[in-house]
């Protein structure tokens, strides 16, 4: 495997395991320990700092980066 399906499958895992995490935490404890809500909403409203840096991490991921061909494509 190269290093972008490392980079894939990883992301995949990832997401699984959040989501299965989130399912967890809301059969046992509730819809207050759900990501969505610890994350979303308690923390939106503590700190306005939380959804900036989700904008920013948003827009590191889904801005373009370069032009088509240059990306090594």
């Amino acid at each position: 495997m190269n290093g972008k399906q490392i980079t894939r499958v990883g992301f995949i895992v990832l997401t699984l395991l959040i989501a299965v995490y989130d399912v967890i935490a809301l059969t046992a404890w509730g819809v207050s320990a759900t990501i969505s809500r610890v994350i979303g909403v308690q923390a939106s409203f503590d700190s306005p700092f939380v959804p900036f840096a989700v904008g920013m991490l948003m827009g590191h991921l889904f801005w373009p980066q370069g032009k088509k061909g240059e990306l090594g494509e």
